[in-house]
């Protein structure tokens, strides 16, 4: 479910009150609520929040709802596959959270219509894994204007760039 209007990086303020609109409301699904989940882990990020020109309080609005959402996420959400992965994703790259490879093997065969985890693999491997996949993915996320999928594709093109190391 799309919120229509807002880029994430042109407006992240208007972004994000978009898709809180929607939680209210009731009418998200998933894909909303972890598209939200990572721009607010994306907002807290000093790189992005200094090119955006986000104030300190923007900053922390988006750590408060980020940890909100990683500790009590709607019941139906914590048992989607994409919130699985990225909340499990964000604790890792952030907190140090255990995270290996083989949790997302197994992700991605008890859900098998959720290819997202395939970017963590194919980077964790070192390009060794997942490759035609890796590709694929980024592919299908360049119309994707969330900070989300363009996390996955600078995560893709990072390990493309660089090759696989031998």
């Amino acid at each position: 479910m799309e919120a229509p209007g807002f880029e994430a990086e042109e407006d992240p303020a208007a972004f994000a009150a978009a898709r809180e609109a929607l939680l209210a409301a009731g009418a998200a699904d998933a894909d909303v609520f972890v598209d939200l989940m990572v721009h607010y882990w994306q907002t807290t990020d000093g790189g992005f929040a200094a090119t955006q020109g986000l104030d300190q309080r923007s900053i922390a609005v988006a750590g408060e709802r980020l940890s909100a959402m990683l500790a009590q996420p709607s019941g139906w959400v914590s048992e989607t596959a994409d919130y699985r992965f990225w909340s499990r994703y964000i604790r890792w790259a952030d907190f140090g959270g255990a995270f290996e490879i083989e949790d997302c093997i197994d992700l991605l065969e008890q859900s098998p219509d959720y290819r997202e985890p395939v970017f963590f693999v194919y980077a964790a491997s070192a390009g060794r894994r997942f490759g035609d996949e890796a590709a694929a993915l980024w592919k299908r996320l360049q119309a994707d204007s969330t900070l989300r999928a363009k996390y996955v594709r600078s995560v893709v093109q990072s390990v493309r760039l660089v090759g696989p190391l031998r």
